[in-house]
């Protein structure tokens, strides 16, 4: 009796596992998909000039223009004109914006990741790493460091219903999961927004951040568009002839 029980408890367990087969072998082509992707030369050269640039290592201009065309002179002359392409006169705040808020964590364990630099298998990026220091702490303490970037940046407090938190106590130190929950027991919202475009990788940090058992909050992402580094750079492209 023993030995039909165990033979049928087998039999249910590997049917369980045949089901799952299919999304195993999609999860293959996938992987075998993105090696073949990664391991071309092209893949390899850009993830060496991101390096690169993230190691504030300087980058001939001249470079650029033998890796991909003289053509892209106007490219490179839009880029400079929208901030995203500059001549370095004075001494770069990188290292010290990079070294403050954690930018480049080594180690990184992206099967089993413990913080959002794994989107990039190691550098966090810099949207989410504010969103991460507003909800924790506010942006109070790295004063010094948001100066360093370009744009403006300001805290107000928000308007809204009185059972839900201002942005004073969002902002505030230590914030607990009692504060941050409404009337219900549920997480409070914060709406996380991105004038003129966020990355599929900054929604993976998002959501890995919301996921986090002591999140207090439930991250909302709004976007004006979806972007990536080749559409960007397309924007800034001009057909020549």
């Amino acid at each position: 009796m023993n030995i039909q029980t165990q033979s049928v408890s087998e039999l249910k367990d590997f049917v369980k596992k045949l089901n799952s087969l299919p999304e195993m072998t999609r999860h293959i082509n996938l992987a075998q998909h993105l090696s073949t992707f990664t391991s071309k030369p092209s893949f390899l050269g850009q993830l060496d000039m991101e390096h690169t640039i993230i190691e504030a290592e300087s980058y001939d201009m001249r470079e650029l223009l033998h890796s991909y065309g003289f053509e892209h002179i106007a490219t490179l002359n839009n880029l400079e004109k929208a901030g995203l392409f500059k001549k370095q006169e004075t001494k770069s705040n990188w290292l010290t914006i990079k070294r403050t808020l954690q930018l480049v964590v080594e180690d990184t364990d992206t099967a089993n990741p413990n913080d959002i630099a794994y989107v990039f298998s190691g550098y966090a990026p810099l949207s989410i790493r504010l969103v991460q220091h507003a909800i924790r702490s506010g942006w109070r303490p790295v004063e010094e460091v948001l100066k360093m970037l370009p744009g403006p940046h300001f805290e107000t407090k928000r308007g809204g219903f009185s059972n839900s938190p201002s942005f004073d106590t969002l902002s505030g130190a230590g914030v607990s999961t009692s504060i941050a929950k409404v009337p219900d027991g549920r997480r409070a919202l914060v709406l996380v927004v991105f004038v003129g475009g966020v990355t599929f990788a900054e929604i993976s940090a998002l959501r890995f951040l919301s996921a986090q058992e002591s999140m207090a909050y439930d991250l909302i992402i709004a976007s004006t568009k979806i972007v990536n580094g080749q559409t960007l750079l397309e924007t800034f492209m001009e057909k020549l002839g």
